[in-house]
């Protein structure tokens, strides 16, 4: 997918981040590895991206990046809800210590 493409579906809180990390993969020829929120018909989806940028071997400049993205928000649910219960347990045991 062309670059513009994959950055329109980016949260848009989210997406200087990633344009950052996407600029350093291809100016530092290194591994592409990010959490990040994405746009879906207008519903939040979490995903896990990993790639890497492969340059032009005359000019040196990125002319590709390959990778893979999975969805991964069934885990950060899971996470905030899990977030939420140690709060609860520490304000219990908080009011208990009074």
């Amino acid at each position: 997918l062309p670059y513009e493409k994959v950055m329109s579906t980016v949260h848009p809180d989210d997406r200087s981040a990633i344009e950052y990390a996407m600029h350093q993969t291809t100016k530092q020829h290194l591994d592409y590895e990010s959490e990040f929120r994405i746009l879906i018909s207008g519903n939040v989806r979490w995903v896990a991206s990993h790639g890497r940028a492969y340059n032009n071997e005359a000019t040196g400049q990125a002319e590709r990046m390959i990778g893979v993205v999975r969805d991964i928000t069934l885990r950060k649910q899971n996470e905030l809800r899990l977030r939420n219960h140690q709060q609860e347990m520490q304000a219990t045991l908080a009011a208990a210590e009074l």
